[in-house]
């Protein structure tokens, strides 16, 4: 019932923003991205609130498609894109027979899944989109406004996460543990908040606390909230992200720090960064032995071995199964909405029905990030990707606007997470990204 609430609190201060000031939708649709467990799944509706902003963001491009301003460069990659999704789907529906039928739903059946799917990255596209709407004065605020907007969302994550620690100590009331019981880690809660699975909320906070850091560390000129808010919020980030126990989590964050470190730093001053990153690592590894003796073996050493990997993550460990008996996908793809019902007869998705009782041949589960662009997409979408993050780390060494070239580590820092969820086929990705072309337009 709280994440009901939180959800419809959120819906209605939307429209609230929508009739009194377009550029506000932005602030709020941002903030929304920051949560995946609030949804409204009491009365029926299992729509969480991204995805729900999402379509209310397709919904005002609709209604405000004429004042679309956008290059011919731009909308030749949205075209690219486009067909990057749609092209592959030939390949795919072509060897639709091959399905074996679960009695699956209508909206779960392979003809219709890709059309759902393909209306959900629509409406992520028109998050990319909401830029070139608005006025040029209001533009040049979007990239501002959109991490602004994220930030407090995700800094009301960290508040309900530490909430969340202290009333477990004390027998205070709490909300419903996501999808399931509370968990541990040696006797240690992990923190969730409204984040789904802990390791969903340490998606949430990673692009956010690496921004905070490089904020106050690297730039001087400008900061979206005062300094010592900026440190206060850091702080709490960063306490969260490690209270979530992610081994993921912590180790992409350590990852996109040593990138904005050898992205931000000159190469005078690249063995006292060394020193530092070595220094950060050594504490990163106290602070988890300290808080469980076990859980250096258990969420690190046990977790870096191909076992372990191809038992957690099966759905992703099938594609590459499944790209090793059919390679001609690595270059067609198979399109949008069907790589789940192609890797779920790979041996490791099947073995995984035994392991985990849980499971049922009804259900429908992507692999993960860019495994997934992969296989929908193949070479395209792996070029795609590549493009991508080369434009970002360019964008990032361009000193001459220190907000954009942050940005860009932000957008670094998301398209990372797309190794365990969607990073850059993220409803955040997408709006980030437009800010950024925009910011560059104007």
């Amino acid at each position: 019932m709280f994440s009901l609430l939180f959800a419809i609190s959120f819906v209605a201060i939307f429209f609230y923003s929508f009739i009194k000031s377009n550029i506000k939708i932005v602030y709020f649709a941002a903030m929304s991205l920051s949560f995946w467990g609030a949804n409204f799944g009491y009365i029926g509706l299992n729509i969480d609130l991204s995805r729900l902003f999402a379509l209310l963001s397709l919904c005002f491009l609709i209604f405000k498609i004429k004042n679309i301003r956008l290059s011919t460069k731009q909308t030749l990659s949205i075209l690219i894109l486009l067909l990057m999704w749609i092209a592959p789907l030939s390949v795919g529906l072509s060897n639709a027979y091959l399905i074996p039928d679960y009695g699956y739903g209508l909206a779960q059946s392979p003809e219709v899944r890709p059309i759902v799917q393909l209306i959900q990255r629509i409406s992520y596209l028109s998050l990319f989109l909401l830029p070139f709407i608005l006025s040029k004065n209001n533009s040049r605020r979007f990239a501002d406004i959109t991490i602004k907007g994220y930030l407090v969302g995700t800094t009301i994550q960290v508040i309900l996460g530490l909430y969340q620690v202290t009333a477990y100590k004390i027998n205070l009331p709490l909300w419903d543990y996501g999808y399931g019981q509370l968990q541990f880690v040696n006797g240690i809660a992990r923190v969730n908040a409204l984040g789904g699975e802990p390791r969903h909320l340490a998606m949430f906070l990673l692009p956010s606390t690496v921004y905070l850091l490089f904020n106050l560390a690297f730039t001087k000129n400008f900061s979206l909230f005062s300094k010592n808010t900026t440190r206060l919020m850091f702080i709490g980030h960063f306490v969260v992200l490690f209270l979530t126990f992610s081994s993921t989590g912590i180790f992409l964050f350590i990852a996109s720090f040593a990138l904005g470190y050898f992205l931000f730093v000159s190469s005078k001053k690249l063995l006292s960064s060394l020193l530092i990153l070595t220094l950060f690592l050594i504490g990163a590894i106290l602070y988890i032995n300290f808080s469980s003796q076990d859980a250096i073996q258990k969420r690190v050493i046990d977790r870096a071995n191909m076992d372990y990997y191809q038992t957690s993550e099966y759905s992703t460990w099938a594609v590459f199964e499944y790209i090793d008996r059919n390679p001609s996908v690595i270059i067609t793809g198979v399109g949008i909405g069907l790589p789940a019902f192609y890797i779920k007869e790979m041996p490791t998705f099947v073995n995984s029905y035994t392991r985990n009782p849980n499971l049922s041949t009804v259900l429908l589960r992507d692999p993960n990030g860019l495994s997934l662009i992969m296989l929908e997409s193949g070479i395209m979408g792996v070029l795609f990707c590549i493009c991508v993050f080369i434009f970002l780390i360019r964008c990032c060494k361009d000193k001459t606007d220190p907000k954009r070239s942050l940005l860009s580590l932000f957008l670094l820092a998301v398209f990372s997470t797309g190794t365990v969820g969607y990073g850059i086929l993220s409803p955040l990705f997408f709006m980030c990204f437009g800010g950024l072309l925009a910011s560059k337009q104007d």
